[in-house]
């Protein structure tokens, strides 16, 4: 199983990889990834797919759609 990350500040904090890198695979913008790891909100499809490729837990990304 592979390592699970509390929060997508922490899975950068691991250096696992870059912001550039983890929006070039999420098809969005590393601002946008910046935001999301300060703490903004994402859309639940965004939450998803950062959860799925980073182990972070989706409940972790604050999508008002989570709740």
């Amino acid at each position: 199983m592979a390592k699970r990350y509390p929060t997508l500040a922490a899975y950068f904090e691991a250096r696992i990889e870059t912001q550039d890198a983890l929006a070039a695979r999420a098809g969005v913008s590393q601002a946008h990834i910046s935001r999301i790891a300060g703490g903004e909100s994402c859309s639940l499809a965004l939450a998803k797919t950062l959860s799925r490729l980073t182990g972070v837990p989706l409940e972790s990304f604050g999508s008002a759609e989570v709740a």
